[in-house]
């Protein structure tokens, strides 16, 4: 990415900090459309870029039409990145969820708490969680009653794939999580308890 793009993309980050997310969202996707023309694959600073606008979007209540665009433009390029990334999941779940596709809303919320821990959560209107309770039945080892987003001690088995964010991302990801790095805890007895991605797409995380 060019520093003229880097620096694009830094006043993204200021529009957003400071609450304007319509200005942030229009800068994120105009390096993101330009890298998409490009015809070359997406790095992973421009995947981080990516989960900025999707993050941006949420919070400017924009659903439908970055539903779209991002389904057109970022999904082809970027699933390699975005696919069992927490945040990632949050933020898709949340649109699902907005725009009335509740059961696809449904695996991705669920994947986000998976993945990033209940913490995840923090900060987000509390109807996300609510209504995961309503629809899913806790796996084994989880009871909802214990799934608290102010938990400190909760992490989820895919946070480590939110290490390398920078920018606007790294600090939505520190409000909720603390600073990273951030390292996943395995049991010794418990090897498959993991969220298997490797032949997993957006398509199939129910787009």
């Amino acid at each position: 990415m060019s520093s003229e793009q880097q620096q694009i993309v830094s006043d993204a980050d200021s529009f957003a900090r400071n609450g304007s997310y319509q200005q942030a969202l229009e800068l994120y996707f105009s390096v993101v459309n330009e890298a998409y023309n490009s015809n070359n694959p997406f790095d992973d600073y421009t995947s981080w870029v990516c989960l900025a606008a999707l993050d941006a979007a949420v919070k400017a209540r924009f659903f439908d039409d970055v539903r779209a665009a991002f389904l057109e433009v970022v999904a082809p390029k970027a699933t390699k990145f975005l696919v069992g990334n927490p945040l990632f999941h949050l933020r898709w779940g949340q649109i699902q969820f907005e725009v009335g596709s509740k059961e696809k809303a449904v695996d991705d919320l669920m994947r986000a708490l998976w993945g990033g821990g209940p913490r995840i959560f923090a900060g987000e209107d509390p109807k996300y969680l609510k209504f995961l309770k309503k629809r899913v039945i806790p796996p084994p080892g989880l009871k909802w009653s214990e799934v608290n987003p102010e938990d400190e001690s909760s992490l989820g088995i895919c946070v480590d794939k939110l290490n390398g964010c920078h920018g606007r991302v790294r600090e939505v990801i520190e409000a909720k999580l603390g600073p990273g790095p951030y390292v996943v805890e395995v049991d010794d007895d418990d090897d498959n308890n993991d969220i298997d991605d490797e032949d997993d797409d957006i398509e199939g995380c129910n787009v």
